[in-house]
C-alpha cells in the first residue's frame, strides 16, 4: 500500500485513495442520471401499468386505481 501511495503522489494525487476516487468523479453526473431516467421512463411506465392491471385483477377496484391516479404515488 505504501508503494501505491507513493506512485499516486508522483502521478499528482494526494494518496492512492484519492486516485481511486477520481475514477468516479463526473461533472455531468446529474445530467447523466436525468438522461438515464428519461430513457428508462417508457419501460417503467409500461411495467407499472402491467403490474397495476394484475393487481387490479387480483384485488379489484377497492384497492387498485386502474387509471394510476394514486395521489400517494410520486416519482419526483
Amino acid at each position: 500500500m505504501e508503494l501505491k501511495n507513493k506512485l499516486a503522489v508522483v502521478n499528482g494525487y494526494s494518496d492512492y485513495g484519492d486516485e481511486l476516487r477520481q475514477k468516479y468523479e463526473d461533472p455531468e453526473f446529474e445530467s447523466d442520471v436525468i438522461a438515464l431516467y428519461n430513457e428508462m421512463k417508457p419501460l417503467y411506465l409500461q411495467l407499472h401499468a402491467y403490474m397495476r392491471r394484475k393487481l387490479y385483477q387480483t384485488y379489484g377496484s377497492d384497492v387498485v386505481d386502474l387509471t394510476g391516479n394514486d395521489s400517494n404515488f410520486k416519482i419526483f
